[in-house]
């Protein structure tokens, strides 16, 4: 079975909407690679790309938990999207 002149196959248009989709949903490798070509080096980065935080528990942008043993550095020894911390910066934010 050959496609018409003009007419893609279904597994052409399936390949097309899964690169599609990967360009609106990147992954752990895409946002690596975006670091790595503008970042500042300044530390080396883990493997590990974090969408959201929630207390002492992040997630990956593919949905992976992990435990946040980074407590100590910077700002984050409070937990993640702390109520109070969360609650004056909304209202700062609304001044």
């Amino acid at each position: 079975f050959a496609p018409r002149r003009g007419h893609s196959t279904r597994i052409e248009r399936l390949t097309k909407a899964r690169d599609a989709a990967k360009l609106v949903q990147p992954g752990t490798q895409d946002f690596i690679s975006l670091e790595d070509a503008v970042g500042a080096h300044n530390y080396h980065p883990i493997p590990v790309v974090l969408d959201r935080g929630l207390g002492s528990v992040v997630w990956d942008v593919e949905g992976k938990e992990y435990l946040d043993f980074l407590s100590a550095y910077s700002a984050v020894n409070q937990g993640h999207c702390h109520p109070k911390i969360i609650s004056a910066l909304t209202a700062q934010a609304q001044k």
